[in-house]
This record gives C-alpha cells, structure tokens and sequence, in this order.
C-alpha cells in the first residue's frame, strides 16, 4: 500500500480509536496511545517513598490491563511490597500476595540503582535492550555551548508583551529573557554511571532468553529527551531535544567517527545554505567552548556535522533520519512538557490552556479553600511564563507541523503556591485486545484540577480512562508520592520503560 494511502487509513481509524501499532521492529516503543503494554519497567522499589507509590500504583493499574511490573531490586523486596500494599493500599494478605505473585517481577541487581529508569534505556519495538554510552561524553562543552551569550540580547515585544529572542537553544535562552525555571543539563546517566544498571538488566533478561539482544548507542541523549511515537500508518518517529544533538555533535567529533569524515563534511557543505546570523552565533558558541576565536569555517564546519549526527541519531534509534525531529529544549528534557497521544499527534504544554484548565478547575473549589489560593497563584505563574517561554513553545509546534505531525495545544505543567503539577510526563496506551485507552499521569493533590482535567481527556481528547499514580499516603504526609517526585524534576514517565506485546 502507498505511503500516503496507509496515512489516510490510519488517520480514519484513528478517529475510532483503532490505532495501528509500530512496524518498525528496531525503532523504540511508542509512547502514544498505539502501544499495547507488556511490562513496565521500572527501576528499584526502595529508592524513596515516591518511587515506591509509584510502583504500587502502577501493580494496582496492572492487575485489570494485563500487563507486568519489572523492578531491578532485592528478591527480598516482595515481601516488603506486600507488606505496603497492605498497610497503604489496604489489600488483604492474600489479595496483595495474588497480586504480586501475578503482576510483579523482581530482576536481581545488588547496585544502589537510580529511580530514573528512563533515562539511561529503551526497548525497541522487537525486545532488544539499548542504553546510553558509558563514557568520552562532552556534556561540559555542551552546556558551554547552549549557555553561550545570545548576538542580539533579549528585549521585549511592545506590542505582544513577549520576550524577544533567539529560540534556538529552547529554555536557555529563554533563561537570559528572566525565565525561572530551572537550569539542569544532562549528564547524570553518565556521572552516575547509570549505563551499569542498564547492562545489569540486560544480562538477567539473557539469563531466561538467550537471543536477547543489548547494545550501547554512539550518540549520547538521555532518553527522557526523546518521544517516540507512531504515525497513523505505523511507521515511527522521534522527536528529540536538541541538547542532545550538540552533546552527541561534539561527542563523535572527539571521537573522530566516520559518519563525521573530512569527505562527509565536505559534501554536507555543498549540500547547506548557511544563515549569516546563525553562522555568527555558531562562532561565538564555539568560541566560548574553546577559549579561543573560531573561523567562519570551522562553524560551518561544525553546523555540517551537526547535520551528519543526525545520520547517527538514526541508526541508534531504529528511525529514518525523515522520522526524527529534533526541537529546541522546553525544559531539562522534552518529555516534562510534551507527549505523543493518538499516532500522529503531539500534545505540548500551552499556558492558555493552562489557564483555561485552571479557571474551570477553580469553580469547583470550596471559595476561599487552599485550592483556590494555590490556583490563583498558577494562574498568575503562567501568565508570567508565556510571556518568555510561549517563542519556544511556538517553534516546536512549527518543526511539528513542519514534519507532518498534529500539534494539540493542551494543559500540562502548572505550578504554583508551593505545588507543582506535570500531566505531561504520561503513559498513554491501549489495553490490549481492545479499543480501550488510559491515560496514566501524575497524582496531584489538588482534586478539582484532577476533575476538571479528567473531563478534558475524555471530551476534548476521546481517552476511556484517567488514571492518577503516585497518589498513596497522601493525607500522612500532606503531600503525594508523584509532587514530591516533580519537586525532583521527574514524574511517572520518567520512571519507567515499556516492553510491547
């Protein structure tokens, strides 16, 4: 069947919530709602009580989806996990030991292992295992790079009220328009040597499946900063932040790669027109890395291998080079602000509707409560950060579309009066053998913003089912097991990979 023919079919099964699944055995699991779900897996139980909400929350899920929980811990951690799934979920014995005999599975590992399992591995659609590279990375160089002065300083719009600003570099640049977020780069996969724990799990997959297969990427991008998905006609796509492009640049140039040869460079010259303003730009950055003023050509240079790395991106992901689109960082990574849905479509936090989510979410507040304090004060940060941050929003949503891919502007991070709140970093899937689709996401406190934003799923975005993990103990501590994780700049997504039926 024609290419263009497939999209047509698949957009109109789409609309029936029929999604035809990845068909790309060797590109990463989609993270939109085509994915059928056979185990998700996620890293050690004791790492925190929110980690461990999260890890029963998601056993709970499991018991009626059909799919398992893989945690890299302790054999001893069973019996701890029943013990808690009694005491704070309030299952009796022998419902939370059926539970965990059927939904849960313990891989042994004896390291002190990170709860972010996201980030240093995938799955491929096929079952192999692929994870980060373990050293001669160059995230300093990197974020010299990006955090390098801008030509033109930032100003702001007389008219829109907006920052003006070279939006290249996502958030960091927004950062010198006075944006308040936070700063981090990546780099602790590899500071933490978490590649460890993704080889570690690799061999006990291959201790009960010989054929099972694990490999290290060239290219080095946490993968939290990357979403996959599928197109209506089942092909994949990646999208990608593009810290993880300049990092991944500078990386294989150290290491004189062959795909970044003199000749390859060369014809990649003659195949670009270059911009002056971002040539200019290209020497400052590079000039700051090096300490020394860098050549118009060795920025062209440079803006070339950039290109080719992206020829590498493609064999580490199992992706056509057409299929990935690399995006200005809205945040430390793409997966805190953005997420595939349906095949085809990309929700990306957008503050009016934000603020819209908000305003229908406060009538629903007790008036005067501390809800409605703690919405009035999100409604007023988000006024605040689309004056900086809605330039980079907007240029994301232009490669999006640019790249055929639907853009929905939808809600998703709100924060505020001490509370923070992320229905971004989700798993959206499909339970298997039906049509039916859950929308996994984190727990907040605040209930009227979780009603108000379970009707907007399933209204405006046809989702069967919301589901809030990270929820349990909640009125000990005053707090959930999913706010405390987001103060740590992770939520559910962050935490785990999935393994497709």
């Amino acid at each position: 069947m024609p290419k263009d023919r497939g999209l047509e079919v698949g957009r109109t099964l789409n609309k029936l919530n029929i999604f035809i699944p990845a068909t790309n055995l060797n590109a990463p699991t989609s993270e939109d709602a085509s994915s059928r779900i056979k185990d998700v897996v996620m890293g050690q139980y004791d790492s925190g009580d929110d980690q461990m909400d999260y890890v029963r929350d998601m056993l709970i899920s499991s018991k009626d989806q059909g799919f398992k929980v893989v945690i890299q811990d302790s054999l001893s951690m069973k019996e701890i996990i029943i013990t808690d799934l009694q005491q704070k979920e309030g299952m009796t014995e022998i419902d939370a030991r059926s539970l965990v005999d059927n939904n849960l599975k313990i891989i042994p590992s004896n390291q002190n292992g990170s709860e972010w399992a996201e980030d240093r591995q995938f799955f491929t659609v096929g079952g192999e295992l692929v994870h980060t590279p373990s050293a001669n990375l160059s995230v300093a160089e990197a974020q010299e790079f990006t955090s390098a002065n801008l030509i033109n300083k930032p100003v702001t719009d007389a008219t829109t009220g907006l920052s003006i600003y070279d939006v290249t570099e996502g958030y960091h640049s927004a950062k010198e328009s006075g944006y308040e977020g936070d700063s981090s780069f990546q780099g602790a996969v590899t500071q933490q040597s978490q590649h460890r724990e993704a080889i570690a799990l690799g061999e006990s997959i291959k201790k009960s499946d010989p054929n099972a297969k694990v490999r290290e990427t060239k290219t080095y991008n946490e993968f939290g900063n990357l979403l996959s998905g599928t197109l209506p006609n089942g092909d994949s796509y990646g999208v990608l932040g593009r810290d993880g492009l300049i990092i991944s640049t500078i990386k294989l140039e150290k290491e004189n790669n062959p795909e970044l040869s003199e000749d390859k460079v060369k014809v990649q010259m003659s195949k670009m027109t270059f911009d002056p303003l971002q040539v200019k730009q290209t020497v400052q950055r590079l000039s700051s890395v090096s300490g020394a003023t860098v050549t118009e050509q060795r920025a062209k240079e440079f803006l070339a291998k950039m290109e080719l790395t992206k020829n590498v991106f493609s064999a580490d992901l199992g992706i056509p080079k057409e299929n990935l689109i690399f995006v200005p960082q809205p945040d430390f990574h793409v997966d805190m602000h953005m997420r595939p849905l349906r095949p085809g479509e990309v929700m990306i936090n957008d503050f009016d509707a934000n603020i819209s989510l908000l305003e229908s979410a406060k009538k629903l507040c007790v008036p005067n409560s501390e809800d409605e304090k703690t919405i009035d004060a999100m409604i007023e940060k988000q006024k605040k950060d689309k004056k900086v941050m809605l330039p980079v929003m907007n240029e994301i949503a232009k490669k999006l579309e640019a790249s055929g891919i639907k853009v929905i502007r939808a809600p998703g991070v709100m924060n505020g009066n001490g509370k923070q709140v992320n229905l971004m970093n989700a798993i959206p899937s499909t339970v298997a053998g039906t049509n039916y689709t859950t929308y996994k996401t984190n727990h907040t406190t605040i209930k009227p913003i979780r009603d108000a934003y379970e009707k907007y799923l399933k209204e405006s975005m046809g989702i069967d089912r919301v589901e809030w993990i990270g929820d349990t103990d909640t009125d000990v501590r005053g707090t959930s097991g999913a706010e405390e994780s987001l103060t740590n700049q992770g939520g559910l997504d962050c935490r785990e990979n999935r393994r497709e039926l």
